[in-house]
């Protein structure tokens, strides 16, 4: 997956085993579909602002609020 902006990079190479030929309708009946897509999501969050990811809360702050 790449990052975002002119200074894109490779952010994340992910395996995707998912058999080919792929419909959409075999892809959303697959157990493995949900993972993958969260997978990029939560990519593309942490991404959402350039090549440099946002940090993530550290347990201590967590723990504070």
């Amino acid at each position: 997956m790449m990052t975002n902006g002119p200074q894109a990079t490779i952010g994340k190479i992910t395996k995707v085993d998912l058999p080919r030929p792929r419909t959409r309708k075999a892809l959303l009946e697959h157990p493995d579909y949900y993972a993958y897509r969260q997978e990029v999501l939560d990519f593309l969050e942490e991404y959402e602002h350039g090549a440099t990811p946002k940090p993530k809360p550290s347990q201590t702050a967590i723990a504070a609020e």
